[in-house]
């Protein structure tokens, strides 16, 4: 596995950045920390199964388009849930919401899926 440096902070930085777009965060609540040591557990272990910071930017915009409008699942989207190690994979590999995504949402997929072109899992 490669040394690069895992980039907690741009991690954590687009899942609020993210929440607070689609209306979940405030901007005078602090949102998630990337000091916070168990957050920073559960990315140091998707980053050890080579999972990089595109992975984790398609899983956030993801599961936000998915989770946003269910009062009951919108609970959990937090680092503990999304970066579960029995999650991340599936939510990972979960098709982008192309149908009832937002045209936004869905420039957003492409970005991120063009950052991974050619990059080999």
């Amino acid at each position: 596995m490669s040394n690069t440096p895992v980039p907690y902070q741009a991690i954590i930085d687009d899942l609020n950045t993210k929440l607070r777009a689609a209306g979940l965060k405030s901007d005078n609540r602090p949102g998630f920390r990337a000091t916070n040591k168990a957050t920073r557990r559960f990315i140091s272990g998707r980053w050890s199964e080579g999972w990089r910071l595109p992975d984790f930017e398609y899983v956030h915009t993801v599961k936000i388009e998915d989770w946003k409008d269910n009062k009951k699942m919108v609970k959990y989207l937090r680092p503990q849930t999304l970066y579960l190690p029995a999650n991340f994979e599936s939510y990972r590999n979960q098709d982008a919401p192309e149908e009832k995504g937002t045209s936004d949402t869905r420039s957003q997929v492409a970005a991120i899926l063009a950052k991974q072109k050619g990059r080999k899992k």
